[in-house]
């Protein structure tokens, strides 16, 4: 081999992934890294996962693109104060170095991401949706920025790269019983007091989970103008057998739950139609119906961003327009 084919040659790297929640948010979050690990099966042969967990002990693991080395599973008393896996990660690295630390997008893997990509001195991307390791062992992502406004690829360096995987929708992962490998238990963390944190209180809120896997969506976005338009809606919902979704203007508020939320920040849907009213369509909502197989958009203004990704656009008022379709529909159903 000489010396230039040594240099293009690609060394096989090491990783690790992190997931942390109880069993629901585990199983959702799992499936947001099958399109990045997928990309870096030819990397990274096999890598480490670590599960972090709140209530029962998880007792079976997910068939990702890329093979299990080693599952260690450890208890976390509290899943919004990631300082104590934080800890453990840093210890771990000193001893077996990892080049790449892959973790949820959630609100603790993106805070997980950054301060451990600022320990090990590496580079952290959050909200990462396409990686690819190159034959120069450098690392190229993609991801929105801006707002949410562009679409950037960057190339962090150097390594270890710490990424926390964007929001997915339709991604089919099987669970396993049998990861392949060894599973140790580890001890409840040594929980130390942060000096800058008072105090801590967790609230549980009910999330509605069925939205991620509905068949007809009905988004509502600011141009339902008030809660008393948006309860006409309800009944245009039921008559086209869809969930109701909603966009950030919506629930903030207040006039749906939070878990009724679409997009980066919200709920990454993947239905047979979708049917959005009264949404200017911004870069992070449209990224959660992108896996929709048709979409149609709804809006008073016929510049509006929603018009691009839409296979059917309608330029009127959202309300005449959506009473009507649901009259439609009962007059053509059998009595």
């Amino acid at each position: 081999m000489t010396g230039t084919e040594a240099m293009n040659e690609t060394r096989t790297m090491t990783g690790m992934a992190v997931l942390t929640g109880d069993a629901r948010d585990m199983e959702a979050r799992a499936a947001d890294m099958v399109p990045l690990l997928s990309s870096l099966a030819g990397a990274i042969p096999s890598l480490e996962l670590w599960m972090g967990y709140t209530g029962p002990v998880p007792d079976r693991f997910p068939e990702w693109p890329v093979a299990l080395n080693r599952v260690h599973r450890i208890p976390l008393p509290d899943a919004g104060v990631p300082d104590s896996i934080l800890d453990l990660l840093a210890d771990k690295h000193r001893h077996s170095p990892k080049d790449l630390y892959l973790f949820a997008g959630t609100d603790a893997g993106d805070c997980l991401a950054a301060r451990l990509g600022f320990r090990l001195q590496g580079q952290a991307c959050l909200q990462v949706q396409t990686c690819n390791i190159g034959s120069d062992n450098t690392l190229s992502v993609g991801r929105l920025v801006y707002g949410s406004h562009l679409q950037a690829h960057q190339v962090p360096d150097p390594s270890p790269w710490c990424l926390s995987a964007a929001g997915t929708a339709g991604v089919d992962l099987k669970w396993t019983r049998d990861p392949g490998c060894g599973v140790t238990d580890l001890p409840d963390p040594d929980i130390r007091p942060l000096s800058w944190i008072q105090s801590t209180r967790v609230f549980p809120v009910a999330v509605d989970d069925k939205l991620a896997g509905a068949d007809r969506i009905l988004v509502l976005g600011n141009g339902v103008r008030s809660e008393q338009i948006l309860e006409q809606m309800k009944p245009v919902a039921r008559a086209l057998n869809a969930r109701i979704g909603a966009t950030r203007p919506v629930v903030m508020n207040g006039w749906l739950p939070m878990d009724h939320l679409i997009g980066v920040s919200g709920t990454m849907v993947a239905p047979s139609l979708c049917i959005v009213a009264g949404v200017s369509g911004t870069g992070a909502f449209s990224a959660g119906i992108r896996q929709a197989e048709w979409i149609v958009a709804i809006n008073t203004d016929p510049d509006a961003p929603v018009f691009q990704s839409a296979d059917v656009g309608i330029v009127d008022d959202l309300v005449p327009v959506l009473l009507e379709l649901a009259r439609l529909i009962q007059t053509q159903e059998p009595q």
